[in-house]
């Protein structure tokens, strides 16, 4: 008997695989054994369509024991294609199956890069205004450090001026009080010498005192006798200085002192 059969489908296309370089070892496996079996099927249906043109060629002259077994090859080649039709189809939904989770498991993942990258970028964002804040205190730091050591130095110059000034406020105090001591020194010998003086003032006053009791009791007889004395005097001293003169002229010299003029400088001296 002639069997009309017609012949299978094409296989549908491969799906193609991601060429991505980060792919797990059971995706690679996968794909292999999907490729296998797509070989596998190409194979029987070649195989397929040799039998059929065998068996239009020889439906004469061929008895029917060939016949039986070719159909048996036939019906068991067709069935072995069924069952890699069946098997590649249930890949071929595994296959989709997966790559629906892998186009998910993208999705995620380019979600979660997403979000990652905006979170990054929130970061640097947040970074990049911590920085300028800290940038911002730094240099407002830096300006009290140049003011306070500004400050600083003002200060230390105005110590070592006021510094200056008291050491020479020191040497002028010791100086004060070295002059202040000269000063009581000087004052005591003055109060001293004053004490001295004041004594001696006394004592002359008494002195002065007694001689005015004396001159109260000299009577005017008394001066004039003083009186004649001077007169006397005076004239033994003219005639003393002729008779030098004259002894001069002679190459001689005396010196000669008269009995009144011993008196007169014996005699006290009135005030």
């Amino acid at each position: 008997t002639h069997h009309q059969t017609q012949a299978p489908p094409p296989p549908p296309p491969q799906p193609q695989a991601e060429g991505e370089s980060d792919k797990q070892k059971s995706e690679s496996g996968k794909s292999l054994r999907i490729a296998n079996l797509l070989k596998e099927n190409r194979s029987l249906q070649k195989k397929l369509l040799e039998l059929q043109q065998q068996q239009q060629q020889c439906v004469q002259g061929v008895d029917g024991d060939t016949e039986k077994e070719k159909e048996k090859e036939f019906e068991r080649v067709v069935n072995l294609y069924r069952k890699q039709q069946k098997e590649l189809q249930i890949v071929q939904q595994k296959n989709e199956k997966y790559q629906r989770s892998e186009r998910f498991k993208s999705e995620e993942i380019e979600h979660l890069k997403t979000l990652l990258d905006n979170e990054r970028a929130n970061g640097r964002q947040q970074l990049n205004e911590i920085e300028t804040i800290w940038k911002r205190k730094l240099s407002l730091i830096n300006d009290d450090v140049d003011r306070y050591k500004h400050v600083r130095k003002e200060l230390e110059s105005e110590l070592a001026h006021k510094t200056q000034i008291n050491d020479k406020m020191s040497t002028e105090i010791k100086a004060l009080i070295e002059l202040v001591d000269h000063s009581k020194r000087k004052m005591q010998a003055q109060q001293e010498m004053d004490h001295e003086k004041s004594e001696k003032l006394k004592t002359l006053h008494k002195e002065n005192e007694a001689l005015k009791s004396e001159l109260n009791e000299l009577d005017e007889d008394f001066f004039n006798e003083i009186e004649d004395l001077k007169y006397r005097e005076d004239k033994a001293q003219k005639t003393i200085l002729e008779l030098q003169q004259k002894l001069s002229d002679h190459g001689l010299q005396t010196q000669t002192t008269t009995p009144a003029a011993a008196a007169a400088d014996q005699s006290p001296r009135i005030l």
